[in-house]
């Protein structure tokens, strides 16, 4: 049986359901990724490069993790064939393919992808923009429950939008739900967030339901974050800097990344990231955390969104 679903603006035709993501009728359009069920070599024949949990060849790239699956990227990212290990938790095997999986298939494709999360203010998207840590699903959470749209938690794909002659960039909605961790959902009024089940068994993570965007947005401007540490959300600084160092942000902060760095190719994401810096103004947020400041802190967020 297949299944059909759009998750960061792509079709997926699914084998394998996708209960995180909306179905779509079937006959709606041609797919952009495959994902099959079948049998997956334990390495690939002619790698260019080899990891633990990856392995990159010309055109395809094997991702595995020892009790839950094997995945084999191929036809350019196209495809991807999923062999889940012997009692591997379902939510597991899902869990990544939705990330690390689909990043590698869309760097094989060539998409734009960002470590981000988005909203949508006044009929344009903000994307924050930070690492692990640096507090882009809590914001994005915070405003989303203040009546924004949201578009995405922790992936952003962005394209050029044909009509403009590429001058424009479209963020494009990722999924119906945010991951937030329980003490998040503890400490902040999440008005609206349906909390859902937990990412996987070992993981506390948790999917909040929340409606996405039903279409792109075109991307106006783009907030780097930086890890939280601390407690005074009293500081906050926005520092207006474009060029090199826009552009040194993004290329960080570009999905898959490190993938490059491993393959020893980075000149695709290098290219992503001065198109994008060239195109959005990046700024450099400076926001410190603190729980107790949490609503100050959303509502200079929110002002800086619509100005």
């Amino acid at each position: 049986m297949h299944h059909r679903y759009r998750y960061c603006g792509l079709i997926l035709d699914s084998e394998l359901a996708l209960p995180e993501l909306a179905a779509m009728p079937c006959a709606d359009s041609a797919a952009d990724i495959r994902i099959v069920l079948e049998d997956v070599p334990p390495t690939l024949a002619r790698a260019r490069s080899r990891r633990t949990t990856c392995e990159l060849g010309k055109g395809e790239a094997l991702w595995r993790l020892e009790g839950v699956a094997r995945y084999l990227v191929r036809d350019g990212g196209r495809e991807i064939a999923v062999e889940p290990a012997g009692g591997a938790e379902a939510a597991a095997v899902r869990l990544f393919l939705l990330h690390p999986v689909f990043t590698l298939a869309c760097i094989l494709r060539g998409d734009w992808l960002l470590e981000a999360s988005a909203v949508g203010v006044c009929g344009r998207a903000v994307a924050l923009a930070g690492p692990s840590g640096s507090g882009k699903s809590t914001l994005a959470g915070a405003l989303a429950a203040r009546g924004h749209a949201l578009l995405a938690d922790g992936l952003l794909r962005v394209s050029a939008a044909a009509d403009a002659g590429g001058a424009v960039l479209l963020a494009h909605p990722q999924a119906p739900w945010l991951l937030l961790w329980p003490d998040t959902l503890d400490q902040a009024a999440f008005g609206g967030l349906e909390r859902g089940a937990a990412a996987r068994e070992s993981l506390h993570l948790r999917r909040c339901l929340h409606p996405a965007a039903p279409a792109p947005l075109p991307l106006s401007r783009i907030a780097l974050l930086h890890e939280q540490r601390g407690d005074d959300l009293e500081l906050f600084a926005a520092d207006r800097k474009r060029g090199f160092r826009g552009f040194d942000g993004i290329g960080r902060l570009t999905a898959g990344i490190e993938l490059g760095r491993v393959s020893g190719d980075c000149v695709g994401h290098l290219s992503w990231a001065a198109q994008i810096a060239a195109r959005v103004p990046v700024e450099r947020l400076d926001l410190p955390w603190g729980w107790d400041h949490l609503e100050a802190c959303v509502d200079r967020l929110e002002a800086w969104c619509r100005s």
